[in-house]
């Protein structure tokens, strides 16, 4: 009996945990509020009357009130590009895609707005088992891996519940082997779970919003390594006083000035 309640309590632990990583992302709130839809009808008035200026300032005001949704992220996006404000609509394209990221058309006015950019940057791909593992397992959500885990995990409880309570040896023997599987099947979901939110709390996307000289060193003796334009996007690594160590898509890393940059998750 003390072998079957530490096994319980394993198993419990892992359902707690992944019940817990679970919650740790929800997305943005897809609806603004009734007390603000006045303001979204009269910014999408005042966009449809090419008065772009005042929808930003409508939509700003949305997002001030403390709502947000893709909807406003991507007609701001569309309100800058109109006005040729080309970093903060990358910046508000970016952040509508972060909370619907399969939608195409969030997708082609984001690559509208990145042409309209001056930086070519290639992207570096790093190549091993561990990077092409890493693009598996990112292939599927956070949500996805803590359910596949606590579906499992469930699985697992029911068969060797099964198995104990069952007398017929065959089935027992099923019942056991399953719980086994599944519970394998619980973690593998559950480490993957945890791997997925690392590679995405490590995920620190900005955009430069003004010309910036990326320097060698966090203060203005350092050596420019190169320059960098508006609408360009890098990782943010760390920060350190009024200065931020950034990275590009092709590995590159230098420090800007941190009022140069804008985090798209904030």
């Amino acid at each position: 009996m003390k072998k079957h309640l530490i096994f319980l309590s394993i198993c419990y632990s892992l359902f707690w945990n992944a019940m817990a990583f679970s919650q740790t992302q929800q997305p943005a709130g897809e609806k603004v509020e009734d007390k603000f839809l006045s303001f979204f009808n009269a910014a999408t008035q005042a966009y449809n009357q090419s008065n772009y200026t005042l929808a930003v300032d409508y939509y700003e005001n949305i997002l001030k009130g403390g709502y947000e949704s893709v909807e406003v992220y991507f007609n701001l996006g569309n309100a800058h590009y109109k006005q040729n404000n080309i970093a903060q609509s990358i910046y508000f394209y970016e952040k509508a895609l972060l909370n619907a990221p399969k939608d195409e058309e969030i997708k082609r006015n984001l690559a509208f707005a990145q042409k309209m950019t001056i930086d070519a940057i290639p992207t570096k791909t790093p190549n091993g088992l561990g990077q092409a593992y890493g693009e598996f397992i990112q292939q599927y959500s956070l949500d996805f891996w803590s359910y596949a885990a606590i579906l499992s995990l469930i699985i697992a409880l029911m068969s060797y519940l099964s198995y104990y309570f069952l007398s017929k040896t065959a089935i027992k023997r099923f019942c056991f082997s399953l719980a086994l599987l599944a519970l394998l099947a619980s973690i593998f979901s559950y480490c993957n779970g945890l791997l997925i939110e690392d590679i995405e709390n490590k995920n620190r996307p900005a955009i430069v919003f003004e010309t910036s000289k990326a320097l060698s060193e966090p203060n203005q003796q350092g050596v420019l390594i190169f320059e960098l334009h508006e609408g360009t996007k890098v990782q943010v690594l760390e920060r350190f006083n009024e200065w931020a160590q950034i990275k590009l898509s092709d590995g590159q890393t230098a420090w800007v000035l941190q009022q140069q940059i804008k985090e798209i998750k904030e």
